[in-house]
């Protein structure tokens, strides 16, 4: 009856004479749901970042002429301007039904090593862009009595440790929406938000991903990256690669949430589309503990890794009370290991150990 309920008797709003604006049309779903939007007979505005890229060149080769791409970077305010220019100059006998906030960009990294600029540049998109577009239109969607969608995040409220300047900026979006939501009522204006958890799109790209993040280390400062150490870091890359891994193929899931925020006559406040194995985790760990979810978290992301700086506190430790309380300890058995704590740290620091270097090791 729900699978029923869902795809043929919800009654949907006529197209006749609506247009839509999606912005992030270059690629994911932002793309997808362009084409879908036409072929339903939509007026489209399709704002991509590089009009002249692949993906603004396949909508236009694809689609008919109610779509049309415009430029459009959700961080400047010029830009966000000339798009509302263009958008009122071929609205015609249209209105603008509904803008589709879909820009967005992704990064791994932990707070610590994570420049400033990094983290602001993914809140401008994220957040900041959501807003200055949102302003931008609202004049239009009051006028139609329309409907504004943002694609959030389940990341925005639940928090995951390793992408936390994601998490922020979707936090952020979240709140708009709601504060957004309430404030529209008395216009007649919806604010949807469409929570997807990990979906196979090039933002979740695992190679796109760990690329960035490799980026992001190196502009770390060096003290920094001295005490959590190679060895921390690629286990922190290996954790990333996991994850995004479990990303859903199944995209038409949010695919269909869009669709339904922007025709449905009665559409959700909010959509969270996951994987039904997600979903039930994300839920779990609401209702659990705050202390049990976030050792989870934590668990799930260091897996018993321990920045090299605590690796070594902990190797003193062990050394001062070897000292100072074994006093029976032979000096054969402190020179093996001393020997091999200097192995380690060599080897931490990617020189290997040789032959050689064993054997002399052993003459100490």
């Amino acid at each position: 009856m729900t699978i029923t309920r869902r795809y043929f008797l919800k009654k949907k709003v006529s197209s006749d004479g609506k247009a839509v604006l999606i912005t992030g049309c270059d690629s994911g779903f932002g793309h997808k749901i362009a084409k879908r939007m036409e072929s339903l007979g939509y007026c489209v505005f399709a704002a991509c970042l590089n009009p002249q890229g692949e993906g603004a060149k396949e909508l236009t080769d694809q689609c008919s002429s109610r779509l049309q791409v415009l430029p459009l970077d959700v961080t400047s305010d010029q830009s966000v301007q000339s798009a509302k220019e263009y958008v009122l100059e071929h609205l015609g006998n249209n209105v603008l039904w509904a803008v589709l906030n879909n820009a967005g960009i992704a990064l791994a990294g932990e707070i610590e090593w994570t420049p400033l600029e990094e983290f602001e540049k993914v809140y401008q998109v994220n957040a900041a862009g959501t807003l200055k577009v949102t302003k931008a239109f609202l004049p239009l969607l009051r006028k139609s009595k329309g409907r504004l969608i943002n694609n959030t995040s389940t990341c925005g409220e639940f928090i995951c440790p390793g992408f936390v300047a994601y998490c922020v900026s979707k936090s952020a979006a979240i709140a708009l929406s709601v504060g957004l939501r309430i404030e529209m009522m008395k216009w007649g204006v919806r604010v949807i938000s469409i929570q997807p958890f990990f979906y196979k799109t090039p933002i979740t790209d695992q190679n796109t991903a760990i690329e960035m993040a490799e980026r992001t280390w190196l502009k770390s400062d060096p003290h920094t990256r001295e005490d959590y150490g190679e060895r921390y870091k690629d286990n922190f890359l290996e954790s990333t690669r996991k994850l995004l891994k479990r990303s859903s193929p199944r995209v038409e899931d949010v695919l269909y949430c869009f669709e339904d925020a922007l025709t449905a006559e009665e559409p959700l406040s909010t959509y969270m589309p996951a994987y039904f194995p997600d979903k039930l985790g994300i839920k779990m760990l609401k209702y659990l503990p705050s202390v049990v979810g976030e050792y989870y978290l934590r668990y799930q992301l260091e897996r018993g890794h321990k920045p090299a700086a605590l690796r070594k506190a902990k190797k003193v430790s062990v050394m001062w009370i070897a000292v100072h309380y074994c006093p029976t300890a032979t000096r054969k058995t402190l020179s093996r290991v001393a020997a091999s704590r200097r192995v380690e740290e060599r080897r931490e620091t990617g020189i290997k150990s040789t032959t050689t270097f064993g054997k002399l090791t052993a003459l100490r």
